[in-house]
């Protein structure tokens, strides 16, 4: 579960150095789907395993607002960077 969760929002960490990419030919996420897919794809994921692991693990609905609240901090640094 945790490596699906690293795995489908690991592109994050590109696209702060967008410009480097592209200048050594990297062949990032946001180098060939572009920077909104890129930051879209993050932030669908991030929705997606705040609920999935609430329910997965069968968390109190206290720690499902604590997920919910750091993935909309997540998100919202996301959509700014």
């Amino acid at each position: 579960m945790i490596a699906m969760i690293v795995g489908s929002t690991t592109q994050v960490q590109d696209l702060k150095d967008l410009e480097g990419d592209r200048a050594r030919n990297r062949h990032t996420f946001p180098v060939v789907l572009g920077d909104f897919v890129t930051r879209f794809s993050c932030c669908s994921g991030i929705v997606f395993w705040s609920f999935w692991s609430f329910a997965y693990w069968d968390l109190d609905w206290q720690l499902c607002i604590a997920t919910m609240i750091l993935g909309v901090t997540v998100i919202l640094n996301i959509s700014v960077l």
